[in-house]
């Protein structure tokens, strides 16, 4: 930055005003439009006639927000003595651009209100962070390109890097550098590199988009907690937001960082898009796209899928492929997730943290929007009893539970997709644990069954509150029947569990004991007319 007394120097050179130097001065150190209209006390028109005006006395060419990027280097060049070389922000000749490894996104659903809120935020707002996140699948990579190619004039220099591979920060910001500060060479230590990277971004105004930042997040802890080999990366993110420049960066993300959670604010320089559901008309065009039929029926479907795009793509194309277009008969299956749309859930819930698939287990077992209190009496038995808030925020913060307010209570619960994945995995481990249990004669594997009491929630939404109805422990019964080839084996091994767990105390055992009874409830009569539950 430029001493004031120099700064002062200069402008007077120019014969620029008093209050054009007000402007100016705050201008250098970054602040945006709005702020220097409050500081200086006088209109948001006034201080850009101001600098419309500085502008001309300084011979500043162009126009837009890359104007105040080129006064900033121009007068930088000024005070070290130098002429002001225009070649190194490309003023004459073509801006820079590095669009890497960024998909085509020429077909685009939608979404035009949140990429004019993007733009505002980083045109208008002078936002130096943004950060696009939301679940897998949400359109967040194909919405950051689409907002790079539409503001991208407004910029000296444009670079697309994806952050799937997880690069080290120093080779990240290696490549950085050599991008806006052609011909310098990055310095050896990881925040000379930062500093370095920071005096161009403060010296000419660059746009860097980071795609997939969850990779240099910490996977199996609660959300937004770097890697312990990627801290660097919070040292760059914390400079970019904090350090007074011109230009921005745009980060995606599954999940918010903290540092960014932190900092973010309505009218702050730092702002996160929460990014959500296509509306029906927009998730229509994906099915008009692909040919299918039945659009009374086409409600239900989005909803279902809760609007993703890449789950409404993915869905589509096998009903057009194997229902001949037709939705009803897709829906009759009553199989939602699957292929792609069970990867792409599968790789979230991979990610979380163990007390956070706790939590979506009993939002599976509960099946309705139920509150904080709810979920307390829930975890009882868990030794993370403590962490129910952090770990709620955290799920909030990855987008896999839904959040809605009654009479100023808040209730949670997962969507459709959500919920038919997570129940699949409750129902896959509760069948492992007890196989498992049955092989070695040892209770001490039934976790899952101690822990989480299946029939609290589900039973009474299954309306007649049969056991056979339960879609939790019927689902466990089939797939134990499958690995027995018998009924009465399974019958057999569930009372032997109860033999081994009857001697224990209700601390040790839990809900172990009530699960298998209920289990053995679930099962239905035997051919002969018999029943087997004892």
């Amino acid at each position: 930055m430029i001493q004031e007394d120099l700064l002062k120097t200069l402008a007077d050179e120019k014969q620029v005003s008093d209050g054009e130097f007000q402007v100016l001065s705050l201008a250098m150190k970054g602040e945006s439009t709005p702020t220097i209209a409050a500081k200086v006390e006088i209109s948001e028109d006034l201080v850009r006639k101001r600098l419309s005006d500085i502008y001309k006395k300084f011979d500043i060419p162009g126009r837009g927000p890359v104007k105040l990027a080129k006064l900033q280097q121009h007068l930088l060049a000024l005070s070290r003595g130098q002429l002001p070389d225009s070649s190194s922000l490309d003023i004459e000749g073509e801006p820079r651009r590095d669009w890497g490894e960024a998909p085509d996104v020429s077909i685009f659903y939608g979404r035009s209100e949140q990429l004019d809120t993007l733009a505002g935020w980083v045109l208008n707002d002078h936002c130096r962070l943004v950060a696009i996140c939301g679940m897998g699948g949400i359109g967040k990579t194909t919405l950051a390109i689409k907002l790079a190619k539409q503001i991208q004039d407004q910029f000296d220099g444009v670079i697309w890097r994806s952050l799937r591979d997880a690069p080290p920060a120093r080779e990240l910001l290696a490549d950085l550098i050599k991008f806006f500060a052609p011909g310098v060479s990055p310095p050896y230590e990881t925040d000379d590199r930062i500093s370095r990277l920071m005096d161009a971004l403060k010296a000419k105004r660059c746009l860097i988009v980071l795609d997939s930042a969850q990779a240099i997040l910490k996977s199996g802890d609660l959300a937004g907690h770097y890697s312990d080999s990627y801290q660097d990366y919070g040292n760059f993110i914390k400079r970019v937001a904090t350090e007074s420049h011109q230009s921005c960066l745009v980060i995606t993300s599954l999940e918010q960082i903290d540092d960014i959670a932190l900092l973010q604010g309505e009218t702050m320089p730092v702002r996160v898009m929460e990014l959500r559901e296509l509306d029906e008309e927009q998730a229509w065009e994906i099915f008009r796209a692909k040919g299918l039929s039945e659009p009374e029926q086409w409600v239900e479907l989005t909803n279902l899928y809760r609007g993703n795009p890449l789950a409404l793509k993915i869905v589509a194309t096998t009903i057009k492929e194997l229902f001949g277009g037709n939705v009803s008969e897709f829906l009759k299956q009553k199989t939602f997730v699957f292929g792609n749309i069970r990867d792409l859930l599968e790789f979230q819930f991979e990610r979380l943290y163990k007390f956070e698939k706790e939590i979506l287990y009993w939002l599976a077992i509960e099946r309705q929007p139920v509150t904080f209190f709810t979920l307390q009496e829930d975890i009882e038995l868990s030794e993370h009893q403590d962490e129910l808030l952090e770990a709620l925020e955290s799920l909030g913060r990855r987008n896999l539970i839904e959040k809605m307010t009654e009479t100023g209570s808040a209730r949670f619960s997962l969507q459709p997709m959500v919920l038919e994945y997570v129940t699949n995995q409750l129902v896959v481990q509760a069948g492992n644990e007890i196989m498992e249990a049955v092989k070695t004669q040892d209770a001490e594997k039934l976790h899952l069954l101690r822990s989480h009491n299946l029939v609290k929630g589900a039973l009474g939404v299954s309306g007649s509150g049969s056991p056979l109805e339960n879609p939790i422990l019927q689902p466990i019964n089939d797939r134990l029947c499958k690995a027995f080839r018998s009924q009465k084996k399974v019958e057999e091994r569930y009372n032997r569990l109860l033999s081994w767990l009857g001697d224990r105390s209700l601390f040790e055992i839990g809900y172990a004991a009530d699960n298998i009874q209920s289990l053995i409830e679930a099962l239905p009569p035997d051919p002969a007319g018999n029943s087997l539950a004892s």
